[in-house]
């Protein structure tokens, strides 16, 4: 870029280049569980690039999918105690809609307003986790963050193998993430489907990490 706008964050990070669109926020969907596993219908499947990162106020897990079986919709799948708030913070590339009564405004040459004041960009991506320790990433990956932060939904790893007490019959399990935000801090950590161990009686067992780093934002900024 020869010449125009740049705008960076406190660490010098550009998140608008003219010419471009910012990754901001564009939704933010609230969800109240009403049973033990069940999903919720984020946004449509329009081609649209969007990212998604949740928090749940209970321990659980929660991924995404693109549909199910009414339609073809992107959901967030997830397992929770009945009663559970969880928040969906939806990210994309679109241009604004409405203008704040006062500020920065900047518009792009087919006159569509690309960037405002109170545009919410995407910043501060933190992921966690070391990819090199099979301990320390994916469905093993834990760990505890002062305020309020939502992880990206992922599969992280899972587990298949043979029960054989109470007659023979397959076992799978597998992992996916979570943020539990209990009011003052966020556990972000792997949660499995069927649990967190392995159950008595299992052979062939075989595990499989995908060894991921967890990204999570602190969704105190939005």
């Amino acid at each position: 870029m020869s010449y125009g706008a740049l705008l960076s964050d406190e660490h010098g990070i550009p998140f608008y280049i003219d010419g471009t669109l910012p990754l901001r926020l564009i939704d933010v969907r609230n969800f109240t569980t009403g049973n033990a596993v069940g999903y919720f219908f984020l946004f449509p499947d329009d081609g649209r690039m969007r990212f998604v990162f949740a928090k749940a106020n209970n321990d659980g897990y929660f991924y995404l999918q693109r549909g199910n079986l009414e339609n073809s919709d992107w959901v967030l799948n997830n397992s929770f105690p009945s009663g559970t708030v969880i928040t969906a913070y939806i990210f994309g590339y679109q241009v604004e809609s409405s203008l704040p009564n006062w500020g920065m405004a900047i518009w792009n040459e087919k006159n569509e307003c690309v960037i405002h004041n109170e545009s919410k960009v995407l910043r501060g991506v933190s992921s966690l986790g070391n990819p090199a320790v099979n301990e320390q990433s994916g469905m093993y990956y834990q760990t505890t963050l002062g305020g309020n932060w939502a992880v990206a939904p992922t599969i992280t790893g899972g587990a298949t193998g043979v029960i054989n007490s109470g007659g023979t019959r397959p076992y799978s399990n597998f992992f996916y993430t979570v943020a539990y935000f209990n009011g003052s801090q966020t556990l972000i950590r792997s949660h499995g489907s069927t649990g967190d161990t392995v159950p008595g009686g299992v052979s062939n067992l075989v595990v499989i990490n995908t060894r991921c780093k967890l990204n999570a934002i602190d969704v105190s900024k939005y």
